[in-house]
């Protein structure tokens, strides 16, 4: 009799044990559930959080007003051609980054010349303005007209400056012929002070001649990749050089 009172007591403990296995899984699967709730939620809000930054982000660098902005041209026009135009055309660029420009610095690409100054180098800066306006002309390309505008001295500093204003972590100028810097930055790497230079006022009646031929050659693959690169470097808030494309054929 004995016996079966200890057997009764036995069962009686072992069903109070898995009782409180039971109970202590079922906390525990609560517990998980709710971690697993929390790790959703978190997921969500960073995801969400960080959409709002970049569409912001992308909001900010389209509209607000950029305060002593210049944009740089890679441009195969020559001396007189700026000088009758009253600016430089015929540009594929964002128009709103355009119109934040105060300066133009034009350097020279003799790759797409026929004719061009001898005296003026391979990514030399040769000429600066004084933005006026930006005219939509052509295939939405962008026409920077100036106000007043100098010729540079043919001096080293301004020798091979389309590279030392574009280049990257990866020491290669810019392919894309369109870049924007710093005004102060930009004066400062060449030395530049517009009190020393002649400056002459453009005649704000003369109008382009879209009719007239044109130097600039189509947009080959690689500035179109560069313009690319940029765009999605600019919403990103990354360098151009953290920036890939590959493509596939």
């Amino acid at each position: 009799m004995l016996n079966g009172m200890y057997i009764h007591i036995i069962k009686n403990i072992l069903y109070v044990y898995f009782g409180i296995f039971v109970i202590f899984k079922n906390i525990l699967c609560v517990c998980i559930d709710i971690r697993v709730v929390y790790l959703y939620i978190w997921l969500i809000e960073t995801r969400y959080t960080n959409f709002k930054t970049n569409i912001y982000r992308i909001y900010v660098m389209n509209n607000q007003k950029i305060e002593h902005q210049s944009v740089i041209v890679f441009t195969s026009e020559s001396k007189d051609s700026l000088v009758k135009n009253g600016g430089s055309r015929a540009w594929r660029a964002v128009l709103s980054k355009l119109e934040q420009a105060e300066y133009l610095i034009c350097t020279q690409n003799t790759n797409k010349l026929h004719e061009h100054d001898p005296e003026i180098d391979h990514g030399q800066a040769f000429y600066i303005g004084k933005v006026r306006n930006i005219e939509i002309v052509e295939y939405d390309r962008k026409f920077i007209q100036v106000s007043e505008y100098a010729f540079l001295p043919n001096d080293v500093v301004f020798k091979e400056a389309w590279k030392r204003l574009t280049q990257g972590e990866s020491n290669q100028a810019q392919q894309y012929p369109v870049a924007y810097k710093d005004t102060n930055e930009l004066f400062e790497m060449l030395h530049l002070n517009l009190d020393e230079l002649d400056w002459i006022t453009v005649d704000q009646t003369q109008r382009i001649n879209l009719n007239e031929p044109k130097t600039i050659t189509s947009v080959n693959l690689p500035e179109l990749i560069e313009e690319a690169r940029q765009k999605i470097s600019e919403a990103a808030n990354v360098s151009p050089d953290k920036v890939t494309i590959q493509i596939s054929f």
